[in-house]
């Protein structure tokens, strides 16, 4: 891939000690890749979306070309998930930490003050410390956009609140809004947005945009098998039972006579890898597979991990791991056993989100969907969705944007030749496409007819023709990247329209000391992991 524009910074690459004119990323590998301690990566397809909505937004005049100002507000607003919402936090104070605030510390607020969720929006004190700015280019960003979206949402009281600011103290000054989502038609079907629009899915198809590592949604395996009847908890209770099924025989007889049937096809994956788990310990490996199942009640759920744990067979060899996500459910590393901590121990790891439990064979139970922007590692096999949607998989009862949320858990950047396969209960058809699955609508603030329904901010209040202006909207599929983005383009903002630069010969230093802090930190969690 070609590398991105060079701009005015100078960077030193990590694999030379030579200083040489380069992207605008400080540290850089021979991949052109920035990464840094914390394990935050951009890449240069990345960069290059970033450097794409710039070009629109100027051709838009949301923003001049040869604009300058002495700061950028910025505003990063996300779904009500606390560990999403510290991940963001995470990685902007990670990038952030390379540029020299020092002269400007007191304009310029604190970065972890500029991510706030669903929830914050409501303290009027966090968003005015971005409503109370002036003299700058003004950014806010709604990432999941399509969340939370209703027009008496928290969301929408925002937006009254900045189109009343646009018109009043902010009237002279340039705001820029970016809409991110994977699932943003719920606003570009309504709004006149076909010159605003940075459709990735589109660009992703040409250089320099390309995602050969990507899986998309449509890319997945889909597996419709004949439809379960029933409410969507007698359905959950049929699913458990099969599970209780095929499970009791393999741990008593380690594989033998286990009954054949769609749950034990389900499960395949984990349980011939299972086989080298008989033991004290994991295979020090990051490929052990991952099942995942959702079921509709929290009692169910309980059920179906009581049962599995409190197994004398399974009790001897723990062969997988099981993990329930319900309401109230005990954190992860709670449910993890001394089997798993092990392992995670020699790899010097913690598991805090679903994410982090690559490399554990598990299956995992869930309640809701997997938070909004948390990933099922790339080692999830399966992922059994029968209890969860019902009707003919030409016109499944959900909306499309429901459905692509829940099931783009397992896009992402990974192996492109072993995608998941999604389990479904729609009527009997083993190799089901994507393309042809139907939905009762695209997001259920919209009818049918893909108007806008009565709940939606269009409906009354026309809120984004009223900020149509400002608006700039990403379409980004699920797991491709969003965040990476949207740091990539605050940078260009701040490298190209602003006088704010970044201090090469404290990056070094302040590397180095990273580098210490990190591993003497890494050393004491250890250490008390031992206790």
């Amino acid at each position: 891939m070609d590398p991105p524009p060079i701009t005015k910074s100078t960077a030193t690459t990590a694999t030379s000690t030579t200083s040489t004119t380069s992207t605008t990323y400080p540290y850089l590998n021979n991949s052109g890749i920035f990464v840094d301690s914390q394990g935050l990566a951009i890449y240069n397809t990345q960069y290059n979306i970033a450097k794409k909505i710039q070009s629109v937004a100027i051709e838009n005049n949301i923003i001049g070309a040869n604009d300058i100002f002495p700061k950028i507000n910025f505003l990063f607003i996300g779904p009500s998930f606390v560990s999403l919402k510290k991940q963001t936090t995470k990685d902007v104070k990670s990038f952030f930490k390379y540029y020299d605030w020092t002269h400007k510390k007191k304009q310029y607020l604190d970065h972890s003050s500029r991510v706030l969720n669903n929830i914050d929006i409501e303290d009027s004190k966090k968003t005015d410390i971005w409503f109370n700015q002036t003299d700058a280019f003004h950014l806010l960003v709604i990432d999941e956009a399509h969340w939370g979206a209703s027009k008496d949402g928290k969301k929408s009281n925002l937006l009254i609140k900045l189109i009343k600011k646009t018109k009043e103290e902010w009237k002279d000054q340039k705001v820029m809004v970016l809409l991110v989502s994977a699932t943003i038609e719920v606003i570009t079907l309504t709004t006149e947005l076909e010159k605003r629009h940075v459709d990735w899915k589109e660009l992703k198809k040409e250089e320099p945009f390309k995602c050969p590592s990507y899986v998309a949604v449509e890319n997945l395996k889909y597996h419709s098998s004949k439809a379960i009847l029933g409410k969507s908890i007698e359905r959950s209770e049929v699913i458990k039972n099969e599970y209780i099924q095929v499970l009791e025989p393999y741990f008593k007889y380690a594989n033998k006579r286990t009954p054949m049937g769609k749950t034990r096809e389900i499960l395949f994956s984990l349980l011939c890898d299972c086989q080298t788990n008989f033991g004290v310990d994991y295979p020090q490996t990051d490929d052990s597979p991952i099942a995942v199942v959702r079921l509709s009640n929290n009692e169910i759920i309980k059920q179906l991990n009581n049962s599995i744990r409190e197994n004398e067979d399974y009790k001897k060899w723990v062969p997988f791991e099981v993990i329930a996500l319900y309401e109230s459910s005990p954190d992860i590393m709670e449910q993890l056993s001394d089997k798993a901590r092990n392992y995670l121990n020699k790899k010097g790891r913690m598991v805090k989100c679903v994410g982090d439990l690559k490399g554990l064979p598990c299956l995992i139970i869930l309640n809701k969907m997997v938070g909004i922007g948390e990933r099922i590692p790339d080692t999830c096999k399966t992922f059994d969705l029968r209890a969860r949607y019902k009707g003919p998989y030409s016109k499944i009862h959900t909306s499309e944007a429901t459905f692509i949320q829940d099931v783009g858990r397992c896009a992402g950047h990974k192996d492109i030749g072993n995608p998941a396969t999604v389990f479904l209960s729609l009527g009997d058809r083993p190799d089901l496409t994507f393309e042809e699955l139907g939905f009762t609508t695209t997001h259920l603030l919209m009818k049918a007819s893909n108007k806008p329904g009565p709940k939606h901010p269009q409906a009354n209040d026309k809120q984004y023709d009223s900020l149509l202006k400002h608006i700039i909207v990403l379409d980004a599929e699920p797991q491709i990247g969003k965040t990476g983005v949207i740091l990539a383009f605050l940078d260009i903002l701040i490298h190209e329209h602003t006088t704010i630069g970044i201090n090469y010969e404290k990056d070094e230093k302040l590397r180095e000391m990273e580098e210490k802090l990190r591993v003497m930190t890494e050393t004491v969690r250890l250490l008390k992991l031992k206790k």
